[in-house]
C-alpha cells in the first residue's frame, strides 16, 4: 500500500477508536480489480489487510474457492463465493438444471432459450434439426468460456462438430431493438446466504449493445460478430465502438447504464414494471434450482455456523428482451468483471460493491466469539456440543430475524428478492429441488422445510431486533446457551411430513397458479408486434 493509503487507514482507526466502532479489514491481495480497492479507501468502516494477515474479516477473491480453503476460515470470517455455484455459473450445468425444472415446472422454467448439450445430446439435437430444417438459427457456445470466445452462430450440421463439449442454443433470432441495435442487459445479482436464501438485486446494471444494426440472420451476415454479439470484449475492439461520456445519458454510447435506460424506456411507455417483476422471478427461480447443493457443500464445512453469513457472491445475469419484451436468460457469470474502461462502469460498479460492503452482516461480537471459543475449546468441547444441538433451531431464528432487519436497513441500492413475504411460495420449488438432490446422494429425504414465515409476523417486524437482544456485551456464548437452556422448554416440531401424493397436488397447484400469474402479465398490443424502439428523443413513441 502506498503512503496515503497508510494515513487514511491510520485516521480510520483513529476516528473508530474515539466513537467505539468496528474497523473492519478486508484481504483484496486476489483480486486485480482497483475500483474495490477504491471503494474500501474511500469507507470509513473498512480497511485493507496486509499480504501476511490472517485475522481478515473479509476475503474477495476473483476465483472460485476450493471446499478446503472454504473449511479453514474462522466463523467470525466471509469470502465472496459459494461453493457449487458451477450449478448456474457454467453454462453446461445451467441448462442441465433448468431443463430438470422446466420438465417438472413447465410454466415457470420457460425463460431459457431450448439447449442442447454436446456431446452427450448430439443425438436429441439432430432430431430436432432434420424436423425444422435449415430455416432455424443456432447459436454455438463453449461450456466454460466467457467474453465472447469461442461463440458462433449457424443454419448447418455441417458446422458443428458433434464431439466438441459445448451447448447449443436455439438464437433468438427476434430480439427488442433500441435504434435498431440488438442489446442485453447485464444484472448483478447478490447472494448472502443460502438457508434461507437471500438474493438481492441491485438498481443499476449495464445496457451492452451490439455495434452493427441488427438484420434477420442469413447465412450471408453469420459471421457478423458486431451485429449478433453485445460482449463488450468483443465490440470494444471495433473502431465504431462508442464509449459514452456521461453515465446519466441514456441515448449515447455502446454500453450505458440500466438505470437511466430503465427510466428512459418508462418515459416512451413500456411496461417495465411489469418486465422487472418477470426477470425478478426469473432470478429467484434460476437460484433456487441449486440451493440444495449450495447448502450441502456450506453445512459439510461449517455444520455449526448458525447464522449462515460466511458466504456472498455477485452474480452477472445476462438478459436478452425479446420483440414481445419477454425477457430472456442468456447465462449467469460468477465473478463479473469489475473492470473499469469508462465513465458508466466506474458509476455502476462502485455502487455495486459499496452497497455490497454494506450489506454484509458484519458484527464485532462475532471474533470475540469465536476468540472465547477458540481458548476454551477442550474445556467446553461437551458442554458446547450438547447446547448446540438442543437450542440451534431458536438460536437460528433469532439469528435469521438479526440479519433479516440489518440487511433492509443497509438495502443502499439493492432490492430484496428473496425472502419475501408474497414469495413464499417459491418453498415448493426448493422442497422439490432438495428432495431430488437427496435422493441423488442417496440420503433418505425429508419433506420438512423451514418455511420462514416468522420473519413476517406482524409482532417481528414491529418490534427491533439485533444481535444485542440474545448476545449482551458481558455474555458469553455458554452462558447464553446455558441460560436459554435453562429458561427455554423445548419446542415440538408441529411441521407435519407431507406424503407424496400431497406434494404432487402442491406441484400442480403452484405451477397452475404461476401460470396464472404469466397471464395476468400481459401487454399492450401496440408493444408486441413492434421490435424497434427508438429513445433517442423523449418525445418519439415506440
Amino acid at each position: 500500500m502506498d503512503n496515503n493509503s497508510i494515513d487514511s487507514d491510520n485516521n480510520k482507526f483513529a476516528a473508530h477508536l474515539k466513537n467505539k466502532k468496528a474497523l473492519y479489514k478486508i484481504y483484496l491481495h486476489n483480486t486485480r480489480y482497483d475500483i474495490i480497492k477504491k471503494v474500501v479507501r474511500d469507507s470509513e468502516n473498512w480497511t485493507e489487510a496486509s499480504i501476511n494477515c490472517n485475522d481478515w474479516d473479509v476475503m474477495w477473491i476473483d476465483t472460485s474457492i476450493c471446499e478446503e480453503r472454504f473449511r479453514k476460515l474462522k466463523k467470525f470470517q466471509k469470502i465472496n463465493h459459494f461453493i457449487g455455484m458451477r450449478g448456474i455459473t457454467r453454462k453446461d450445468e445451467l441448462c442441465k438444471n433448468l431443463k430438470k425444472m422446466r420438465k417438472h415446472f413447465p410454466q415457470c422454467y420457460n425463460f431459457f432459450p431450448m439447449t442442447w448439450i454436446l456431446p452427450n445430446e448430439v443425438s436429441d439435437f439432430k432430431s430436432y434439426f432434420k424436423r425444422k430444417g435449415s430455416s432455424k438459427t443456432y447459436i454455438v457456445k463453449l461450456k466454460n468460456s466467457c467474453q465472447g470466445k469461442g461463440i458462433y452462430l449457424t443454419k448447418s450440421l455441417d458446422d458443428i462438430n458433434k464431439y466438441e463439449s459445448c451447448i447449443i442454443q436455439k438464437y433468438i433470432h427476434k430480439p427488442l431493438l433500441i435504434n435498431g441495435l440488438k442489446f442485453d442487459i447485464r444484472l448483478y445479482v447478490l447472494l448472502t446466504g443460502c438457508d434461507p436464501l437471500r438474493i438481492f438485486l441491485h438498481e443499476d446494471g449495464l445496457v451492452r449493445f451490439s455495434i452493427e444494426k441488427y438484420r434477420l440472420p442469413k447465412n450471408k451476415n453469420l459471421k457478423h460478430i458486431n451485429m449478433h454479439l453485445t460482449n463488450f470484449s468483443i465490440n470494444k475492439m471495433s473502431d465504431k465502438f462508442e464509449y459514452s461520456l456521461n453515465p446519466d445519458d441514456a441515448t449515447i454510447g455502446h454500453k450505458r447504464s440500466w438505470k437511466v435506460f430503465l427510466q428512459k424506456l418508462k418515459e416512451q411507455g413500456l411496461p417495465m414494471d411489469c418486465i422487472m417483476k418477470k426477470i425478478e422471478h426469473l432470478i429467484v427461480k434460476t437460484i433456487s434450482s441449486i440451493q440444495p447443493e449450495l447448502n450441502h457443500y456450506y453445512n459439510s464445512a461449517h455444520y455449526s455456523d448458525y447464522s449462515n453469513s460466511m458466504c456472498f457472491e455477485i452474480l452477472g445475469f445476462d438478459i436478452l428482451l425479446d420483440y414481445k419484451l419477454k425477457p430472456w436468460l442468456l447465462e449467469v457469470n460468477h465473478s463479473p468483471s469489475f473492470s473499469v474502461s469508462s465513465k458508466v462502469d466506474q458509476k455502476v460498479k462502485y455502487a455495486v460493491i459499496k452497497d455490497t460492503l454494506n450489506i454484509l452482516y458484519m458484527h464485532s461480537k462475532y471474533r470475540q466469539i469465536y476468540i472465547q471459543e477458540y481458548l476454551n475449546l477442550h474445556k467446553f468441547r461437551k458442554l458446547y456440543n450438547d447446547l448446540l444441538i438442543q437450542n440451534k433451531k431458536e438460536l437460528k431464528k433469532k439469528l435469521t430475524i438479526s440479519r433479516f432487519h440489518y440487511e433492509n436497513k443497509n438495502l443502499g441500492g439493492y432490492k430484496r428478492l428473496y425472502p419475501l413475504q408474497d414469495l413464499l411460495e417459491y418453498q415448493n420449488l426448493i422442497l422439490f429441488v432438495s428432495n431430488t438432490w437427496n435422493k441423488s446422494i442417496g440420503i433418505p429425504y425429508t419433506l420438512k422445510q423451514d418455511t420462514y414465515e416468522y420473519l413476517f409476523q406482524t409482532d417481528v417486524t414491529k418490534k427491533k431486533l439485533s444481535t444485542d437482544s440474545f448476545l449482551s456485551q458481558n455474555q458469553t456464548y455458554e452462558e447464553y446457551h446455558t441460560k436459554t437452556m435453562l429458561t427455554k422448554k423445548s419446542v415440538k416440531d408441529k411441521q407435519n411430513i407431507l406424503t407424496n401424493k400431497n406434494t404432487m397436488q402442491v406441484i400442480q397447484t403452484f405451477d397452475s397458479s404461476q401460470k396464472d400469474f404469466q397471464n395476468n402479465l400481459h401487454y399492450t398490443k401496440m408493444y408486441v408486434n413492434r421490435p424497434n424502439v427508438n429513445i433517442s428523443n423523449c418525445s418519439t413513441s415506440c
